[in-house]
């Protein structure tokens, strides 16, 4: 049997459509930033968007939700992947 001793499984939240614009792209970082960590959620640099990345798939989805609402961001345009 094999055990994944320290290795940690990310669902990672990712926009997928350039914004168009600085000040969207700027409303988005404010947003993530202020309410990543209500979610569990943690970021990593990744330029212009930081990488935002949930343990559990549950709190990635309603997050990605809530970008979709709150920003007015197409639900199509936001992903949701399991990473190793």
């Amino acid at each position: 049997m094999t055990e994944n001793v320290g290795r940690q499984s990310y669902h990672e939240v990712k926009i997928t459509k350039d914004l168009r614009s600085k000040e969207r792209t700027q409303d988005l970082i404010a947003f993530i930033n202020e309410h990543i960590i209500e979610y569990k959620g943690k970021t990593e640099e990744s330029h212009p968007i930081p990488v935002m990345l949930f343990e559990e798939k549950d709190h990635a989805h309603v997050f990605a939700n809530q970008l979709s609402k709150k920003l007015n961001i197409p639900r199509e345009h936001i992903t949701v992947k399991a990473q190793r």
